[in-house]
C-alpha cells in the first residue's frame, strides 16, 4: 500500500514539473539577433539607445552630453530646445553665436518681440510697441532729425550739421499764439534782430542842451539830431562801472549748436 503511495504522488509531481517546463519555453520567432530583449542600462563603453523615458533622482555627466530635442527644467512639456520653468543664474559667459541673435522678453520671439538683437554687428533694442533702434550715444539713433543740442566742441559730431542760423544769437521759443513775440508765430529757423525796448527818462538835474550848431542854439525841426548832454556826467558807483557795448545782452557762454541730420 505505501509503494502504491508514493508511486502515486511521485507521478503527479512529475507531472506538474513537466507541465510547467512545458508552458514556460518558446521557440524564438525569428532569426538571431532579432527579437532578443534590450540590454539594460550598464557600465560599459558601448553606446546604448533607450526609447523610452528614464526617471532618475540625480544625474551626474561626466563628458560631452547630447540631447536631441527639446530639453525642460521644471516642465514636463519643453516647446524649446532649453525650456526653462523658473529663474536662472549663469557664473560666467553667456555667449550667443550667429550673426543675428535676439534677447526678447514677454512671449514673442525674434523681431515680432522686443528687447535686445545683434543686428549683423549692430546692437539694437526695441521697447514693447516700438521699433528696432541703434543703441548708443554716438549713434544718436534714438535722437530724432531736427534736434538742436548744444555741444561744448569746436565741430559738431557725426550724424550733426551746425545750426547756423543760431550762431551769436540766443534760442527763442516759437510763440505759437502765447502773446510773448511781438512778432507773433514764427517759422522754425527765423532770424528777429535784436531791439531795445522803447522807454521814457525823467532827469531831477540841470540839462544843458547841445545843437548841431552850438550849445544853447535851437536848430529847429532838425532837434532829433540834437543830445541832451548830462552836466554833472556821474553814475551810481555802489553798482559799479557800467559795461558798455555795441548791444544789450545777459551774460552768457559761448556754445557751438548743433541739428540732427
Amino acid at each position: 500500500m505505501r509503494t502504491f503511495a508514493a508511486a502515486f504522488v511521485g507521478g503527479i509531481v512529475g507531472t506538474a514539473f513537466t507541465s510547467v517546463l512545458a508552458v514556460a519555453w518558446t521557440g524564438p520567432v525569428s532569426a538571431p539577433p532579432s527579437g532578443n530583449v534590450a540590454p539594460p542600462i550598464n557600465v560599459g563603453d558601448t553606446a546604448q539607445v533607450k526609447n523610452g523615458g528614464l526617471s532618475v533622482n540625480q544625474l551626474a555627466v561626466f563628458g560631452n552630453g547630447t540631447l536631441i530635442g527639446n530639453f525642460g527644467v521644471r516642465t514636463t512639456s519643453p516647446a524649446y530646445p532649453l525650456d526653462v520653468n523658473g529663474g536662472s543664474r549663469i557664473v560666467g559667459n553667456l555667449l550667443l553665436f550667429g550673426a543675428s541673435r535676439y534677447l526678447n522678453f514677454g512671449t514673442a520671439t525674434s523681431s515680432a518681440g522686443y528687447g535686445i538683437r545683434d543686428n549683423a554687428g549692430v546692437m539694437q533694442f526695441k521697447n514693447n510697441g516700438g521699433a528696432w533702434t541703434n543703441i548708443g550715444a554716438s549713434s544718436g539713433a534714438s535722437i530724432p532729425a531736427g534736434a538742436i543740442m548744444a555741444f561744448d566742441l569746436i565741430a559738431c559730431p557725426s550724424g550733426w550739421s551746425e545750426y547756423t542760423q543760431a550762431r551769436g544769437r540766443f534760442l527763442r521759443g516759437i510763440d505759437n499764439g502765447a502773446g510773448n513775440d511781438p512778432s507773433g508765430t514764427r517759422a522754425p529757423g527765423t532770424i528777429q534782430q535784436d531791439a531795445f525796448q522803447g522807454h521814457k527818462h525823467f532827469s531831477r538835474g540841470t540839462l544843458t542842451y547841445v545843437g548841431d550848431s552850438g550849445a544853447g542854439v535851437d536848430d529847429g525841426p532838425g532837434w532829433p539830431r540834437n543830445q541832451y548832454a548830462n552836466s554833472a556826467g556821474t553814475y551810481d558807483a555802489g553798482y559799479g562801472a557800467p559795461r558798455i557795448s555795441t548791444e544789450t545782452r545777459p551774460k552768457n557762454v559761448a556754445v557751438l549748436f548743433c541739428r540732427k541730420n
